[in-house]
């Protein structure tokens, strides 16, 4: 076990991360099945696994630049980091602000209503 492992006081989660990719021709998306990640946060700071790192667009020869990401999120349940300025990001920016909308909110409560009868 390394000396960082041993010191660190962490807490461990999962994490779910769908890669996206443009494909030539019309503009779309295609996403792949999710996949699962262990995390580790410490104090405030959220160590990852490579394979994380690269789907938000992290490159070995970006090591000292760094990605720009952004986290946003929509209480209680939905949060999500994205590479800034993708589709990945305005996808989730889009969904936080529909949140906002009172009909977005109308018609969640009418299927919640639906769902528990």
């Amino acid at each position: 076990m390394s000396i960082l492992s041993k010191s660190l006081t962490s807490i461990h989660r999962t994490c779910c991360v769908g890669t996206r990719f443009q494909v030539s021709g019309p503009r779309r998306a295609i996403q792949t099945t999710p996949k699962e990640f262990k995390v580790t946060l410490d104090g405030g700071t959220l160590y990852i696994e490579r394979g994380i790192a690269e789907a938000l667009g992290w490159k070995s020869v970006l090591a000292a630049e760094g990605v720009s990401l952004r986290l946003s999120g929509w209480a209680p349940s939905y949060f999500a980091i994205t590479k800034k300025d993708t589709d990945a990001d305005r996808l989730a920016m889009n969904t936080i602000e529909g949140s906002r909308d009172p009909k977005v909110q109308a018609v969640l409560e009418q299927l919640k209503r639906r769902g528990s009868e």
